[in-house]
């Protein structure tokens, strides 16, 4: 493993050999929250750009983030369930 030349480099391979034997658990990103939510829940996109920026301080995730998200792991192959933008209103019978 090289050293890189930054006057921090000892500790960064220090962490990188420690992180490689699973000694450091690396913070999630927002591309794993929102796509773990994609694959694992039907929340609309807005539902989840708001869950990935509790958990992530600073992130500016929004809706149409959300939606590239779900629209390229679609065009990889993943199937993607349904979600939609805003909750769908019942119609009433007597229409």
């Amino acid at each position: 493993m090289t050293r890189s030349r930054n006057p921090r480099g000892d500790y960064v391979v220090k962490n990188q050999k420690r992180q490689a034997q699973g000694r450091i658990e690396r913070p999630a990103t927002v591309r794993e929250i929102v796509e773990k939510m994609l694959k694992g829940t039907e929340l609309p996109y807005a539902t989840i750009a708001t869950k990935a920026r509790e958990k992530i301080p600073g992130a500016e995730t929004s809706t149409r983030s959300v939606q590239w998200y779900a629209s390229r792991l679609r065009r990889s192959g993943i199937k993607v369930p349904s979600h939609s933008r805003r909750p769908v209103e019942k119609r009433s019978a007597s229409a």
